[in-house]
């Protein structure tokens, strides 16, 4: 329905409601002039929190979120999604929610951190959060506002995409499977990551240095893309041995490879758009690389594909 003032909001009757699924949409051209209050509006939006499995905000335009979207009455709620909340100051206090398995936050202006609450005597926050999504947040710096919080014990796979303050941090997130970072300038990789079997960074310009890659010995797909400051890769390869998977674009400085190529049981390697000496480096046969790549069943490398071993 279309709602357009608390009172509207009361007739909605929205708490005797048993849902699973709730979508609450602001169109972008409404004019909030009109609209009386939307934080009051959606505060008594509230529909019977003890069976809401799956939770979407779009075009939200108050500054907080209403209390019962961080009430632990949500106990079955395992899908939040909030998109375009542009004047949200923060997230709601998501970490006590019991069953929150997916969080997605995108195009919010203000949100500096997703946890935002003061100490809480070490106790875990975000128990079943598996995948958690930040796109377009220009001003987001951490997960937590308090270094060293214990969090995400479920935690496996995390993108982060046009967050330019996002710096990483590795002491939350060595469980962490899959990491997927694009369009951060801040972000660099450290050391931790462990358990880590997928990387791709994309666009990410400070990151120079990939030495932390030899701790990531779970590592199984490396993808980098757009790295303008990426001059060599760590010889730490042969330490790796799980990874089958190296794609390289874009990364201009980038002029050869690392001999612990050769000690990888890589199955496919595929670079595009790099140095040209990197490419001439890796013709098949000629190429100064080309003793470091060829045990690799599958290269691209430009246009070029070399299919098998040898012909």
């Amino acid at each position: 329905g279309n709602v357009k003032s608390v009172m509207d909001a009361k007739e909605a009757n929205m708490s005797s409601k048993q849902l699973n699924k709730l979508w609450l949409s602001w169109e972008r051209n409404e004019d909030s002039e009109l609209q009386e209050n939307v934080e009051g509006i959606l505060e008594v939006l509230q529909p019977d929190t003890q069976q809401l499995r799956k939770l979407e905000v779009e075009g939200y335009k108050g500054a907080r979120f209403p209390q019962w979207m961080s009430s632990p009455s949500l106990k079955h709620l395992s899908i939040l999604i909030l998109m375009n909340c542009e004047n949200c100051v923060q997230l709601p206090p998501l970490g006590k929610l019991p069953s929150l398995k997916i969080l997605r936050a995108s195009h919010m202006n203000n949100v500096e951190y997703l946890y935002d609450e003061e100490s809480s005597n070490g106790e875990v926050v975000f128990r079943a959060l598996e995948d958690l999504t930040f796109r377009g947040l220009p001003k987001f710096k951490r997960l937590s506002r308090e270094e060293g919080k214990i969090m995400f014990p479920s935690l496996s796979t995390l993108e982060i995409d046009e967050c330019p303050q996002f710096l990483g941090e590795e002491v939350l997130l060595k469980g962490l499977d899959s990491l997927s970072v694009f369009n951060c300038s801040k972000f660099n990789v450290s050391a931790g990551f462990s358990r880590l079997w997928k990387l791709w960074l994309s666009n990410c310009r400070d990151v120079g240095d990939l030495q932390a890659l030899q701790d990531m010995t779970s590592l199984k797909v490396l993808r980098l893309k757009n790295l303008p400051k990426l001059e060599s890769l760590p010889d730490c390869f042969g330490n790796l041995p799980l990874l089958c998977d190296l794609s390289i674009f874009y990364c201009s400085k980038l002029t050869c490879l690392p001999l612990s190529l050769r000690l990888t049981n890589l199955q496919q390697l595929t670079i595009f758009g790099c140095h040209p000496k990197l490419e001439k480096r890796c013709e098949k046969e000629t190429g100064d690389d080309w003793l470091n790549i060829a045990h690799i069943p599958h290269i691209s490398v430009g246009y070029k594909h070399y299919d098998h071993i040898s012909d």
